[in-house]
């Protein structure tokens, strides 16, 4: 299933099914507001004091939570994310259909997660890895062959076959989501898409300078250096873990 984003945002975009070109999602999140707060002085020099914070824009409380919800084509809610805090990075509930779950870890194998110097390899309940680097997110089944991507910046071909082409000029062409797997997991997988397509680079960017770090103590420090490994990759991984209740900033940026 080939999926398109009529939005460059994901977080808030029609999805269409380029086989048939009929809608069949929609992510809405909506954009947090802010509140004006005024405050008045009786006397001229208070005025004169305070006047360029008595009109100032004052966020929403960090206890405000945020969702992103998935619509079906009728417009019923059959997904949700909810974000905690101002920024909304934090995913504390999770709904894909009837269920309900707490935050992303429990849509991914933490404990199984493996991380390399160029790409880090995250398992989903469902079997399947999902597969991050610096510029890319696909999805592998269990024989580690590829049966999904993430495709930025790209177009379909004019004769509505199903074949994607590079835009040449960034920003110009649309993104989208191909899903190989069987269509009562979509929904999951696109959920999953939602919440790692706002980790990739961070983790991306944690792996490298892990990696960066250990080969500098590797060359520079004497004594065992599988210890050092070791004692840096568990604590790597425990970053990794707590990254995975993490999302998105609001606004919402869309797959890099």
């Amino acid at each position: 299933m080939l999926l398109k984003f009529e939005s460059t945002d994901i977080h808030r975009s029609s999805i269409i099914d380029c086989a048939t070109g009929d809608v069949v999602f929609r992510t809405v999140t909506p954009t947090r507001q802010t509140q004006t707060r005024k405050r008045s002085g009786s006397r001229s020099t208070l005025r004169s004091t305070f006047l360029r914070i008595s009109e100032e824009k004052l966020p929403a409380e960090d206890s405000e939570e945020l969702k992103t919800v998935v619509e079906d084509a009728d417009g019923h809610i059959i997904a949700e994310i909810t974000w905690e805090g101002y920024e909304g990075n934090t995913a504390s509930c999770i709904r894909i259909g009837e269920e309900y779950l707490t935050g992303a870890a429990d849509l991914f194998d933490a404990e199984f997660v493996k991380i390399y110097p160029e790409e880090t390899l995250m398992p989903t309940r469902l079997e399947y890895v999902w597969r991050l680097t610096a510029d890319s997110l696909t999805l592998l089944d269990d024989d580690n062959e590829e049966i999904g991507a993430s495709y930025k910046d790209h177009t379909q071909a004019a004769n509505g076959s199903l074949n994607l082409t590079p835009t040449s000029t960034k920003g110009s062409g649309s993104n989208f989501l191909l899903l190989n797997t069987r269509p009562d997991e979509v929904l999951e997988m696109l959920v999953c898409h939602l919440l790692l397509s706002g980790l990739r680079e961070r983790l991306y960017l944690l792996t490298k300078a892990f990696y960066e770090q250990w080969d500098q103590q590797h060359q520079q420090q004497c004594g065992n250096p599988f210890a050092r490994f070791r004692r840096g990759a568990l604590r790597n991984l425990a970053q990794v873990r707590d990254s995975l209740r993490r999302g998105p900033s609001s606004p919402v940026s869309p797959l890099q």
